[in-house]
């Protein structure tokens, strides 16, 4: 599956000129790689030499890349202001064109009965829906999902082969779960007992941590991505909540009764302890660690690695362990070196 559209239709639709002659093209494909039908994106002059041996079809260039072309091109050029924007949407549809399963359940799916599915949602197989779930318009239930019995998805959604809704989730519309995740589990909330009072008690029976119940929901607002093997906990009571256009990569931990905001993005082995408060357009490099019941201000940068143990203000960029502002940090660990610490 591709394109397989006119250059020139394409321009006309998306923007830009076109530049040499027009051509038919049915995919997207690398400098060195590219067939004769392909369009070849040319966004950096390192790659001059692979795009003067190139047999693309045509070139997609930003108006500044033209002077660094090589003398050897491709046939035609397509000249655009944001051509990073054109591959997002010429991308997107070969993604929807390639993995468009047929709406209806899989024979080896099973649907409980008081389950509600839109007649244009697609069940794969092997995958379970329970009693009072509800699954909307044109959702792709990929292969051994878990629909647990009163959780809801909406419209335009992608749940990966083997993630798990527990009854707790509540998924808004555009969201897409990517494989193994997991939305709604049980938080990590336990209380230590009290030391014994007399000898011969078991001290570990006694002082073990005690299981706290979990009665709270798990809520994906609109458009929020979630990466494999990701884990959202619900809340104890009230709501997790993961707000709309938040992009998660893969294995990203949310603990109980976090609130993350609007456009938040998270890279991969992320944690975040439970009630901790993360404002819209935070940006979380991966393996950085968030302590729990902290705000981390709107706009916020936390680097990879940091480890944050208390409330970071807002437009502010936080690294190291324990986690300082970065100028901060970066003196300290030059003074450290400078000294010959290690």
């Amino acid at each position: 599956m591709g394109i397989d559209a006119r250059l020139s239709e394409l321009v006309t639709e998306l923007g830009g000129e076109l530049v040499g002659h027009d051509c038919r093209i049915r995919g997207i494909a690398p400098l060195h790689t590219a067939g004769d039908d392909d369009l070849a994106p040319y966004l950096d002059r390192r790659f001059a030499a692979q795009a003067s041996t190139s047999i693309a079809a045509a070139l997609l260039i930003r108006p500044t890349s033209r002077a660094t072309l090589p003398g050897t091109l491709a046939p035609a050029l397509w000249v655009h202001d944001d051509p990073e924007g054109v591959l997002d949407v010429l991308l997107g549809r070969i993604a929807k064109t390639d993995n468009a399963p047929a709406a209806g359940a899989h024979a080896s799916a099973v649907v409980e009965p008081g389950a509600t599915v839109a007649p244009s949602a697609s069940i794969g197989p092997q995958s379970f829906v329970g009693a009072r779930a509800t699954i909307g318009e044109r959702t792709v239930v990929g292969a051994g999902v878990v629909v647990e019995p009163g959780a809801v998805v909406g419209s335009d959604c992608v749940l990966g082969a083997r993630s798990v809704l527990t009854s707790a989730a509540r998924v808004g519309n555009r969201v897409c779960i990517g494989p193994g995740a997991v939305v709604g589990s049980e938080g990590f909330g336990f209380r230590l007992g009290k030391a014994p009072a007399e000898p011969g008690y078991d001290a570990i029976a006694a002082l073990g941590p005690r299981r706290i119940p979990h009665v709270g929901l798990a809520v994906l607002e609109d458009d929020v991505e979630i990466g494999a093997n990701t884990c959202i906990a619900r809340a104890t009571f009230g709501e997790t909540r993961i707000r709309r256009f938040t992009k998660i990569d893969n294995l990203v931990q949310i603990g109980h009764n976090v609130d993350v905001g609007e456009g938040t993005l998270m890279a991969a082995q992320v944690g975040i302890a439970g009630s901790t408060t993360i404002g819209r357009g935070v940006l979380l490099g991966g393996q950085a660690g968030i302590a729990d019941h902290l705000d981390v201000g709107h706009y916020a940068r936390i680097a990879a690695k940091a480890g944050v143990i208390g409330d970071v203000p807002p437009e502010t960029t936080y690294a190291g362990y324990p986690a300082l502002p970065r100028l901060t940090w970066l003196r300290i660990w030059a003074r450290l070196k400078g000294t010959g610490s290690t």
